[in-house]
C-alpha cells in the first residue's frame, strides 16, 4: 500500500513546460491541477503561466480552503492552453474563489459539443475575464451543440440542468469568444447558464455578464432557463467571424426564460446585438426567422424589476420575421432606451413576413416601455413598432411613453406605430399612451396606423408628436389613420 500527499499550497506558482518539475513550478496543468485539489489551500495563490500547453482537459473539483481570502488567481500571460476535446478545455466541477485572466482557452476539437469552460456542481465566486475563448476547427452546425462558456452539468450538453445549482456568484467579464477557421458557422451557443430546477424561484444565483465579444454563434448567444438574479450587461454580439448565411434558420440573441430576482434584479441591459447573420449582409434567405430578444416568464418584483434597457440592435436582417423583442408574461417589466437602427425583412409578399418591433403580451403587474427609438427598419407585410398585446388587468403602471418611431418603410399591407390591444385597466390606470413622437414612415401599399388603440382599454393619449408619414401606393383606396381608437 503506498499514499502520495501534498502539503497544502499559499503563495507563487508557475506553470512552465520548459523547467524542470520544481517546488514552485509544475510543467503541464494537470499536474498543477492534481496538487491544488489533491492538497487544498491554506492562503491566496498565485499562478503564472510561462509556456503554451496542449494538453488534456483539465477538471477543477473542490478545493479545499479555498475563500474569499485564500483565493487561486491564475494569470495566463496570454499563453494557450489547447485541448482536443467533445468536452470543454477547463472544467470547474465544485471549484471556488478561481480566477482566470489573460489566458488563451483554445479547443481544437471538431465535435458540435465542444466548450472553453464548463462550470457546474455548485462552483461559485469563479471569474473568467480578459481571455480569448476560440474554437480553431469547428466547421459543422448543430443547433443542439457546443458554446464557449457552458453553466451545465452534462459532458455533451450545453443545456442541461439538475437539482444541483451549477454555480453563482460567478463574474464573466472583458473576454473575447470566437472562431478563427473560416467562415465558421459557430458554436450552438455562445453562453448558457442553467440554473437549479429545485430552488431558482428562491435561491440567487446572481451570475454576471459584461463586456464580453461574442463574434459567432450559430443559433442563440446567450441563453438563460430557470435562473435567478443573473445580469447581461455591455456585451458586444455578432457574427463577425462568418462570411455568409451560415446561421440556424431561426436565430436568438438572448433568450431569458423563467429567471426570479430574491436579492437582485435580473438585467439584460446596454447590450450591443448587430451584423447578424454576417457583416455586410443586405439580403437574406436565412435566417427565416430572428429573435434579437427573446423572453418568457421573467418575476420581477417591485424591488427587483425584470429590466431590457439601453440595448443596440442595428444591422441585423431576417428573411420572414425580425423580432426586436418577443416578451411574454413578464412581471414589473421595464424596457426603456433601447435603440433600433437598420433591421430589415427582406420579403413582404406575404402575411407570413412581418416585422414585429417590440412584441410584449401578457405583461404583469406593472411594465414600462419608454423612450426607445426604432428607425430605418424596412420590410414586413405587417410592421409593428411597439406592440402591447393583452397586460394583465391589474397592472398599476402602464406606459409607452416618450417613443421615438422614425423613417421606417416599405411594409407592404399593415404600418402600426403603436399598437394597444385588449387592456381591461381600470379608469384608475389607464394605460398611457404620451409624448411619442412617429415621423417620417410610408407604407407601400394600404393602411398606416400611427397610434391604434384597440378593443377593451381605458388610455390616456396625450401630447404625442405624428407628422409626416405617408402612404406611398399609387391606388386611390388606401387609407392613413394617425390614430384610431
Amino acid at each position: 500500500c503506498s499514499s502520495v500527499g501534498f502539503a497544502q499550497m499559499s503563495g507563487s506558482y508557475t506553470i512552465d513546460n520548459t523547467q524542470a518539475t520544481a517546488g514552485t513550478n509544475y510543467q503541464t496543468w494537470a499536474a498543477f491541477r492534481s496538487a491544488i485539489v489533491g492538497a487544498g489551500v491554506n492562503g491566496p495563490v498565485t499562478v503564472t503561466v510561462m509556456t503554451d500547453n496542449t494538453e488534456s482537459t483539465v477538471d477543477f473539483g473542490a478545493i479545499t480552503g479555498a475563500s474569499s481570502t485564500n483565493t487561486i488567481t491564475i494569470n495566463g500571460n496570454n499563453k494557450v492552453l489547447s485541448v482536443n476535446s467533445s468536452d470543454a478545455v477547463i472544467i470547474l466541477s465544485g471549484a471556488d474563489y478561481m480566477t482566470f485572466n489573460q489566458l488563451i482557452v483554445r479547443n481544437t476539437s471538431t465535435a458540435t459539443s465542444l466548450r472553453g469552460f464548463r462550470i457546474h456542481n455548485n462552483s461559485d465566486y469563479n471569474t473568467i475575464k480578459n481571455s480569448t475563448i476560440e474554437f480553431t476547427s469547428l466547421s459543422t452546425s448543430s443547433t443542439s451543440g457546443g458554446a464557449y462558456i457552458a453553466f451545465s452539468s452534462s459532458t455533451t450538453s450545453s443545456t442541461t440542468m439538475s437539482s444541483t445549482n451549477p454555480g453563482a456568484y460567478n463574474t464573466i467579464i472583458n473576454n473575447l469568444m470566437r472562431t478563427t477557421n473560416v467562415n465558421s458557422p459557430g458554436p450552438t451557443y455562445a453562453l448558457t447558464i442553467f440554473g437549479s430546477n429545485s430552488s431558482y424561484t428562491f435561491l440567487a444565483q446572481n451570475n454576471t455578464v459584461r463586456n464580453n465579444t461574442i463574434q459567432n454563434f450559430h443559433r442563440c448567444a446567450i441563453y438563460m432557463y430557470y435562473t435567478n438574479g443573473n445580469q447581461i450587461v455591455g456585451n458586444d454580439i455578432s457574427r463577425a467571424n462568418a462570411t455568409s448565411n451560415n446561421a440556424s434558420t431561426t436565430l436568438f440573441g438572448i433568450d431569458c426564460e423563467y429567471s426570479y430576482a430574491t436579492s437582485r434584479a435580473t438585467r439584460l441591459d446596454s447590450n450591443n446585438l448587430h451584423d447578424w447573420p454576417f457583416l455586410g449582409a443586405t439580403t437574406s434567405s436565412s435566417p427565416t426567422t430572428v429573435y434579437a430578444f427573446y423572453t418568457f416568464y421573467n418575476y420581477g418584483n417591485a424591488t427587483y424589476r425584470f429590466a431590457m434597457n439601453s440595448n443596440t440592435i442595428k444591422n441585423v436582417m431576417a428573411f420572414q420575421n425580425n423580432y426586436l423583442g418577443y416578451n411574454y408574461n413578464n412581471f414589473y417589466f421595464d424596457l426603456i432606451n433601447n435603440f433600433a437602427d437598420n433591421n430589415d425583412v427582406t420579403v413582404s409578399t406575404s402575411s407570413l413576413y412581418n416585422f414585429h418591433g417590440w412584441l410584449n403580451q401578457y405583461n404583469q403587474n406593472e411594465y414600462r416601455f419608454n423612450r426607445n427609438t426604432i428607425q430605418n427598419c424596412d420590410g414586413g407585410y405587417y410592421w409593428y413598432g411597439i406592440r402591447n398585446s393583452y397586460p394583465s388587468s391589474a397592472c398599476t403602471v402602464a406606459q409607452i411613453n416618450g417613443n421615438t418611431i422614425k423613417n421606417n418603410a416599405k411594409a407592404y399591407f399593415y404600418h402600426y406605430s403603436i399598437f394597444s390591444e385588449w387592456t381591461y385597466n381600470s379608469t384608475l390606470y389607464p394605460v398611457q399612451i404620451n409624448e411619442n413622437v412617429i415621423e417620417g414612415n410610408t407604407s407601400d401599399y394600404y393602411y398606416h396606423y400611427s397610434i391604434y388603440a384597440y378593443y377593451y382599454g381605458n388610455y390616456d393619449i396625450s401630447r404625442n408628436i405624428i407628422r409626416n408619414n405617408r402612404n406611398t401606393s399609387n391606388s386611390t383606396s388606401y387609407y392613413h389613420y394617425s390614430i384610431y381608437n
